[in-house]
């Protein structure tokens, strides 16, 4: 396409034209090994007619930093870079071009509604810093044509550059502050890019598919570009750790693949709102580093995938922390059937050896000495299966923990079974399996007591069932009478220390066919059963049977 040029350039360029024409080409700035230096924006916008007057493929490197305007005085028209020039009578395609900033600063003013238009087949820019601001809605960079075609496709590479954009009295109707304004004929190649949080990386509105748009870039970057383009497909394994930014959105589909860590890193590390799917794997393998840690901002959903630690040695200092870690919102699958699987080890169902770390957690081990404590964590468990660790989830301090489907499978070790919940504060279950001790914490006395509230009313327990008060000078845990309050559900033995209820009245606990169960004492199923427990008085040390009520 042929583009109209500023008066400006259009004066510049006719006399380079006749110049190139008379002398095949003449050097406009220093020339060493087919590199052009330039010291201003006329010197840049000589050198690319030079390269459309006699064909040849142009690197212009900048000396200083380089201003298209200025804030107070800004150009009328965006800073071009055409598929064609006229001068002289004569039209030129306009080359490959590539602008090397030097590791300087191009400043770009415009009361246009875009910085800098690009519309030639290759276009490089790079090694330095984009500080543009346009008046209404466009992007720094964007191909300029009404009905493209193959012949018109560009490829623009940004490579090594920071760029701050910012948009002016943009209209109500047009979407601010866009990096890149272009069509399905546009590729872009991002290397090593960084630009502002509230700059969205397409214009949106375009019929553009994300990977036949942008290439040869990391995760992080595609995570980057995504404000518009919500879902990542990953298209092979990758070693990269990511972190989603506060005010993403973003779903990322493993697609089969595994995501592993960065070495000392966490894997993934959400401040957004996010969603994991599909089968895959995260997985983390260095010590002190979580597979997915959802930060205070961060809202997250997994609905899909595996996440282990898989080099877990259970040995502090070693290779032991958790596999997912929760400060903000998090919720594991959509229901009880959902394909999610959280392990520590080699393999999920054979190897249970991580007795360091708990496997999930929820809250804070001491909000008094973290910095991040300001937040209220929540975790939503509806389904998935859990194997292992020292607890399997953890609900800590600030933290609360809904449990309504799953598969709990707690740590056996010679002492006995760990934990497959334990709550320091706020635990509801209405639903799951059990494989393993559930118990509600609590420590401390008076102003500085830390107790743990759990509320029971579904799910299928195989195991000890208590509420206990931790004593930090003894190390040692003894039921308490309060801090449980159970009105359904299946478990394997009597439950003590609890408050039984049903429908908020006092409630009996019944051994039936199926284990003990929580019944309305004048039920006629209640009838049918010995009444081991009843109106809600459970006495400490109950151990069996012959020591129920009448």
């Amino acid at each position: 396409m042929t583009q109209k040029l500023s008066k400006t350039s259009i004066v510049l360029l006719a006399v380079l034209a006749v110049l190139c024409l008379a002398l095949a080409m003449l050097p406009m700035g220093k020339v060493n090994a087919a590199t052009t230096e330039v010291s201003d924006i006329d010197g840049l916008i000589q050198a690319v007619g030079t390269a459309a007057a006699t064909g040849t493929p142009a690197e212009i490197k900048l000396t200083q930093d380089v201003s298209y305007g200025t804030a107070e005085e800004p150009q009328t028209t965006a800073l071009a870079i055409p598929a064609q020039m006229e001068f002289g009578g004569q039209t030129y395609t306009v080359p490959q071009i590539t602008i090397d900033l030097g590791g300087h600063t191009l400043y770009m003013y415009t009361t246009s509604d875009a910085n800098f238009g690009i519309s030639n087949s290759s276009f490089t820019i790079k090694n330095g810093k984009i500080v543009a601001q346009s008046t209404t809605h466009m992007a720094i960079f964007g191909k300029v044509t009404s009905t493209p075609t193959e012949a018109d496709a560009v490829n623009v590479t940004v490579q090594d550059v920071e760029i701050t954009y910012t948009a002016k009295d943009t209209p109500t109707d047009k979407t601010p502050s866009v990096l890149f304004a272009n069509n399905s004929k546009v590729s872009v190649n991002l290397e090593g890019v960084s630009y502002d949080a509230d700059v969205y990386i397409a214009r949106t509105g375009y019929a553009i598919q994300y990977d036949s748009v942008f290439h040869g870039v990391t995760l992080q970057d595609k995570i980057n570009l995504t404000n518009v383009y919500n879902t990542i497909t990953l298209d092979r394994d990758y070693t990269e750790s990511i972190v989603i930014p506060a005010g993403r959105g973003l779903t990322i589909d493993l697609g089969g693949y595994t995501l592993t860590n960065e070495e000392g890193k966490h894997t993934v590390t959400n401040y957004g709102t996010l969603t994991i799917k599909g089968n895959g794997g995260v997985d983390n393998v260095s010590n002190g580093c979580a597979a997915v840690l959802n930060r205070e901002s961060g809202t997250i959903r997994l609905e899909g995938g595996t996440y282990t630690r898989s080099k877990e040695d259970g040995t502090s200092g070693s290779n032991s922390y958790y596999v997912l870690q929760n400060f903000g919102t998090m919720t594991i699958g959509s229901d009880e059937n959902s394909a999610v699987t959280v392990y520590a080890g080699s393999n999920a169902e054979t190897d249970l050896s991580q007795v360091y770390s708990s496997l999930v957690t929820t809250g804070y081990q001491d909000p008094s000495k973290d910095t991040y404590a300001e937040g209220d964590p929540v975790l939503y468990i509806n389904g998935g299966k859990f194997y292992g660790g020292q607890i399997t989830v953890k609900c800590d301090e600030k933290g609360t923990l809904n449990v309504t489907g799953g598969e709990f499978y707690a740590h056996n070790d010679e002492v006995g079974e760990n934990d497959a919940i334990q709550g320091w504060n706020k635990v509801t279950i209405s639903g799951g399996t059990f494989h393993g001790p559930v118990s509600s914490m609590s420590y401390g006395s008076g102003d500085s007591l830390v107790s743990g509230t759990m509320t029971i009313t579904g799910g299928e327990f195989d195991s000890e069932v208590e509420s206990y008060h931790y004593d930090s000078s003894t190390k040692l845990s003894d039921p308490k009478d309060d801090g449980m309050t159970v009105s359904g559900g299946t478990f394997a033995s009597p439950i003590r220390s609890c408050h039984l209820e049903v429908d908020g009245s006092s409630a009996v606990l019944v051994k039936t066919d199926s284990g003990y169960e929580v019944l309305r004492p004048t039920s006629s199923e209640a009838q049918k059963y010995t009444v081991f427990v009843q109106d809600g008085d459970v006495r400490l040390g109950y151990t069996g049977e012959e020591q129920a009520l009448a």
